[in-house]
């Protein structure tokens, strides 16, 4: 009988001893609790976003530290947050766009905000005060 407990006894140290080595480490809970979180919230952005759009348009505004751009199209006025993952095409940041520019933007909406998922800067003050043609701009675009 004392050999019988003392082998469940060594079973259950050894169970306990080697168990989390397998398992990963169970004190980094909170930080695989972030990564799934932020996994989901992007699964979820993918799957519940309505169908993308393009929008031309006027910019009212700019916000470098939002990185948005507020831009007023066919009399409507929106709001355009810029992600990671957006593409620029003449310029390569929301920094480098003013107020009076024109462009293009290809966008998804989710939650309600709009997010843009390219952005092509069709004309410019900044081109128009350098005297910058308009075909070099068009052939900067395309």
């Amino acid at each position: 009988m004392k050999k019988n407990v003392m082998s469940i006894v060594s079973l259950c140290f050894f169970t306990v001893l080697t168990v989390p080595a397998f398992a990963g480490n169970p004190w980094d809970v909170e930080e695989d609790l972030k990564t799934t979180n932020e996994e989901v919230e992007s699964d979820a952005r993918v799957a519940q976003r309505e169908t993308d759009s393009n929008v031309s348009g006027k910019v009212l505004s700019v916000n470098v530290a939002e990185n948005s751009l507020t831009v007023k199209a066919n009399g409507d006025v929106g709001t355009y947050f810029v992600e990671e993952h957006t593409y620029f095409t003449i310029v390569s940041s929301v920094g480098e766009i003013s107020p009076g520019d024109t462009v293009s933007i290809n966008y998804y909406t989710f939650n309600e905000k709009n997010f843009a998922k390219g952005i092509v800067l069709e004309s410019s003050e900044y081109a128009k005060k350098t005297k910058i043609k308009s075909n070099e701009m068009k052939t900067l675009v395309d």
